[in-house]
């Protein structure tokens, strides 16, 4: 005999499901039987949100890839396309794309939002159908590209352990794995390297995870995003239209909660100004605003990225990697300062005048490998020696990973002494002349963690190794950093 019973499942999180009871012999819906096996039947949706973010390596400095298909699979081998688009190689708008690299250090970046059949998905597949890169070594400037690997070698994707895609929310993070992705040649990617030409392969692999969302969410473990860059579309009362760098259309809501940076309040907010911000993901999996950060209202093109030189001895220009830019049609590669030009730091941070070293960013300190946003009012073709002048250069937040060779204490601050990665990019990008500002250590950087820092429960020692982020200085050549998150490798 078939017995179909009905049992809620809900228990705060809105799941519904049927248990299919088969067996030879008679029993009711709360019997029991050796015989029978109880199989749940999922019958709601998910709200599902669909983060990006990057994890190894610092090289490349810029990585887009537009990703063209994304499908799951439940236990029982059927399928919930989660993106299905067109071949993006003559169309990257037409890809569910993003530049990876801006969110490479555990910062994530939304993709999008599906409602997603409830269900125990133990399976994905993933296609990438386009990738644009940029590499820098110090002696060439410029060079390489990136070729997608084909057939088995294609972009993979993996779930450490089965999805659990119930209740009414959830937020799921696809993760590039940068040291599994990049297939190179000897040479590439390091401080050393000469070559003038350094054409990789990328095999893109992904981790797909899910990221319970608390109620507020207190770290991007639990719902919370950072390093969203937009320009407004539109401000209505309680509300923000976004475009990002990368083409992604994203809808804030803001209350008394949200903090206004750079503005005296939220009513200043208004279409075309440029902004930083961080969310929080909502049960219904909207989007709340927790920060808005304004650096200046008046620009009208905007690019970020890495500083690839600083300001030489010789001429008033600099070289610049965009990692996203919105106003203009084109990113410049290069830029030129003026005595007119103001220097900022990302007003998120305000515990720059505590700080034991002189936290100072302007023409002088400006140097590769440095993470930053230029603001600029004229637009033109960077034709040398015509080149965008840059009204404001504001230093971002960045991160840097690295091992702890000591830990010291100075006033409020513990401070970190970190052997850096051997690719990062303040080695690689260093010049060889002098006519550039230069570090004295290419190794090492002290990491500054404060009061308002975010920090493991269990204190960093000697030899772990994490992630760091905040804003980075050159110290009369030593690297400095006033740290805003650390997060143990790992975790």
């Amino acid at each position: 005999m078939l017995y179909l019973c009905r049992y809620s499942l809900r228990t705060g999180l809105g799941l519904a499901a049927l248990l299919l009871l088969s067996s030879a012999a008679s029993f009711g819906c709360g019997g029991s039987s050796p015989e029978a096996y109880p199989k749940a039947v999922y019958l709601g949706t998910t709200h599902t949100v669909l983060l990006a973010s990057t994890v190894g390596g610092n090289e490349p400095i810029t990585l887009d890839l537009g990703i063209t298909s994304l499908t799951l699979t439940n236990q029982d081998g059927k399928t919930f396309i989660l993106f299905d688009g067109p071949n993006c190689a003559d169309n990257f708008a037409a890809c569910l794309g993003t530049e990876f690299m801006h969110v490479n250090g555990r910062v994530s970046a939304p993709l999008l939002s599906a409602d997603t059949p409830e269900g125990i998905y133990t399976a994905a597949t993933i296609s990438v159908g386009e990738c644009s890169a940029d590499l820098v070594a110090a002696t060439t400037g410029y060079y390489g590209f990136c070729n997608l690997a084909t057939g088995s070698g294609a972009a993979t994707i993996s779930l450490p352990t089965p999805l659990s895609v119930l209740g009414p929310d959830l937020a799921l993070n696809l993760q590039l794995d940068l040291d599994r992705s990049i297939q190179t040649t000897a040479g590439c990617f390091t401080a050393s390297s000469s070559t003038s030409s350094c054409d990789f392969t990328l095999a893109p692999a992904f981790t797909l995870t899910t990221i319970p969302i608390a109620q507020p969410p207190t770290s991007i473990q639990n719902g919370l995003i950072t390093g969203i860059n937009g320009q407004i579309q539109t401000a209505a009362s309680g509300t923000l239209q976004l475009l990002t760098g990368e083409g992604a259309k994203l809808t804030l809501a803001t209350n008394s909660s949200t903090q206004i940076q750079g503005l005296a309040a939220i009513a200043d907010l208004a279409p075309n100004m440029y902004v930083q911000a961080g969310a929080a993901l909502q049960p219904d999996g909207s989007l709340l605003a927790t920060r808005v950060e304004v650096d200046t209202p008046a620009a009208l093109y905007w690019s970020t990225g890495t500083l690839i030189t600083g300001i030489d001895s010789y001429s008033p220009e600099f070289q610049f990697a965009t990692l996203a830019h919105l106003g203009s049609t084109f990113a410049s590669p290069l830029y030129s300062v003026t005595g007119g030009t103001a220097y900022t730091t990302a007003s998120a941070f305000t515990d720059l005048a505590s700080l034991p070293f002189p936290a100072v960013f302007n023409a002088q300190t400006m140097i590769a490998g440095q993470s930053a946003s230029i603001f600029y009012s004229i637009l033109q073709e960077p034709t040398y020696p015509n080149l965008p002048p840059a009204a404001i250069i504001t230093l971002e937040p960045q991160a840097l990973e690295g091992s702890v060779a000591a830990v010291s204490q100075s006033d409020q601050f513990t401070v970190y002494q970190i052997t850096l990665a051997a690719d990062d990019l303040f080695a690689e990008l260093q010049p060889t002349t002098t006519i550039y500002p230069r570090l004295s250590d290419l190794s090492t950087a002290y990491v500054y963690a404060g009061p308002s820092t975010l920090s493991p429960s269990t204190a960093l020692t000697t030899g772990a190794t994490a992630v760091f982020r905040g804003l980075v200085f050159d110290d009369s050549g030593t690297l400095r950093m006033d740290c805003e998150r650390v997060i143990p490798v790992g975790q």
